[in-house]
C-alpha cells in the first residue's frame, strides 16, 4: 500500500512536461474516470491532477488526493479477486458489464450452433426464424455493451446488422399472414 502511495507521489514529482511548459497529459486507470489525466506544475507548488469524470465532472486533486484515489481504486479492484484480474474488471459495475457482453456474445454465437444442429438433422441447410431472434437479441445486447464502452468499431458491427434481422423476422412473418389457411372441418 505505501508502495503504491510512493510510486504516485513519485510520478507526481517526475511529471513530464513538454518542452513548451504546457502540462503533458498522462494516462490512468481507475474506474469512474475518463482514461487520461492532465498534471499542472506551478514552479514553487506541488502538481495539481485534473481528472475528469465518465460523466464529465472535472476534478482538481493535490498530489496525495490523486495517490490516495489511487490506492482506493486498487484496493477496490483487489476486491473482485481472480474473477476481476482475468476480466480487467475494476469494479463491481463494470464486472457486471462485462459479464453482460458476454452474456451477449453468447446468444449471437448460439444462433449458429442451432442453426447448425437443426441442419444436421434434417441433411440441409436451415434458418429457422429462432436464428433471427438469436440475432436480433445478441446483437442488440452487444450494441448495448458496445454504447457501455465507447467502442465504434463494436456498435457499428452490431448495430448495421440489426436492420437485416429485423427484416428477415418481417419477411417470415409476413409470408405466414399471406399464406392461404386451410380450415380443418
Amino acid at each position: 500500500m505505501r508502495l503504491i502511495l510512493l510510486f504516485a507521489i513519485l510520478l507526481a514529482i517526475a511529471a513530464p512536461l513538454r518542452a513548451d511548459g504546457k502540462p503533458e497529459p498522462i494516462e490512468v486507470n481507475c474506474t469512474g474516470y475518463q482514461k487520461q489525466a492532465v498534471v499542472f506544475r506551478t514552479p514553487g507548488q506541488s502538481p495539481q491532477y485534473e481528472l475528469t469524470t465518465t460523466d464529465g465532472v472535472v476534478e482538481r486533486l493535490t498530489s496525495n488526493e490523486f495517490a490516495d484515489r489511487l490506492v482506493a481504486h486498487q484496493r477496490r479492484a483487489a476486491e473482485l479477486g481472480w474473477i476481476g484480474r482475468i476480466l480487467n474488471a475494476n469494479s463491481t459495475t463494470e464486472l457486471a458489464w462485462i459479464v453482460y457482453g458476454l452474456l451477449g456474445g453468447a446468444v449471437f454465437a448460439g444462433r449458429m450452433v442451432i442453426q447448425w444442429i437443426v441442419s444436421e438433422h434434417r441433411r440441409e441447410s436451415v434458418v429457422l426464424p429462432i436464428f433471427w431472434w438469436m440475432s436480433v437479441i445478441g446483437s442488440t445486447m452487444l450494441l448495448i455493451y458496445f454504447v457501455w464502452r465507447g467502442d465504434i468499431v463494436g456498435m457499428l458491427g452490431q448495430g448495421l446488422p440489426l436492420v437485416i434481422y429485423v427484416r428477415n423476422l418481417m419477411l417470415i412473418y409476413g409470408a405466414r399472414r399471406r399464406a392461404p389457411q386451410i380450415i380443418q372441418a
